[in-house]
C-alpha cells in the first residue's frame, strides 16, 4: 500500500512533457470603453445575448461529449485518447493534472498534520503522510472527467500562447513548446505546490519545517 502511495505522489511531476496555458486573447470582442459606449450600436440586443449564451452552451456540450470515449477508442488510455484530439488538449491535461496533485497534496497535508500536529517533514512521517495522500488521490479520481473535459476547453488556446511566445521570442515551435513546458511544468507547479504547502501549514498551525 505505502509503494502505491509513493507512486501516486509522483504523479505530481509525471506531466514534465505536458502543459497547457491559460494566457490568450479572449474568444469574444469587448466593446471599447473609451468608444461610445452608451450608443445604441454598442449595446446587444436581448437577441444577441441570448446567441452569446448559447454558443457557449453549445461548446461545453460538444467538448462534455468528448470526455466519452467515441467509437473505437474504447481501449485507449486517456492520454491517447487525448492525443488524438490535438497536442495543444494533450499537454494541456499535463498541467490540469499537475495542479489538481498540488492540491490534493494541500488538503491531504492539511488533514495529517491537523491530526498528528506533525509536519511530514518531520522524522518518520513521510510515509504515513504518503498514506493519507493516496486516500485523497484515489478519491480524485472521480474528478477525472471533469480534468478530461477542461483540458479540452483550454487546449485550443495553447497555439495561441505558444504563437505568442514564437512572435516575442522568433523562436522555432518547438523551442516555444520548450519554453512553456518549462514555465508551466515545472515553474507554475513547484510555485503552486509550495503555496499548498504554505497555506495548508498555516491552517494546521503546524510550520512545514519541524
Amino acid at each position: 500500500y505505502r509503494s502505491t502511495a509513493f507512486i501516486n505522489y509522483h504523479v505530481i511531476f509525471e506531466s514534465s512533457t505536458e502543459i497547457t496555458e491559460m494566457f490568450v486573447k479572449d474568444k469574444y470582442l469587448i466593446a471599447d470603453n473609451s468608444s461610445n459606449s452608451d450608443s445604441d450600436e454598442d449595446v446587444l440586443s436581448p437577441s444577441q445575448d441570448s446567441g452569446i449564451v448559447e454558443e457557449k452552451k453549445s461548446k461545453w456540450k460538444r467538448i462534455w461529449e468528448k470526455v466519452k470515449p467515441q467509437p473505437g477508442e474504447e481501449k485507449l488510455s486517456t492520454k491517447e485518447r487525448l492525443a488524438k484530439m490535438g497536442l495543444a488538449t494533450l499537454l494541456s491535461y499535463g498541467v490540469v493534472s499537475n495542479i489538481n496533485s498540488c492540491i490534493t497534496v494541500g488538503i491531504s497535508w492539511f488533514a495529517f498534520s491537523k491530526k498528528t500536529k506533525l509536519s511530514p517533514l518531520a522524522p518518520e512521517q513521510w510515509k504515513p503522510f504518503l498514506a493519507v495522500y493516496a486516500g485523497f488521490y484515489v478519491a480524485s479520481n472521480f474528478l477525472r472527467p471533469f480534468r478530461i473535459a477542461l483540458s479540452i476547453g483550454v487546449g485550443p488556446y495553447l497555439d495561441s500562447f505558444i504563437a505568442w511566445i514564437r512572435k516575442r521570442t522568433k523562436v522555432p515551435k518547438s523551442v516555444a513548446i520548450g519554453i512553456t513546458v518549462v514555465f508551466f511544468n515545472i515553474v507554475l507547479t513547484t510555485s503552486f505546490m509550495a503555496l499548498c504547502i504554505l497555506t495548508a501549514s498555516i491552517l494546521a498551525g503546524v510550520p512545514p519545517f519541524p
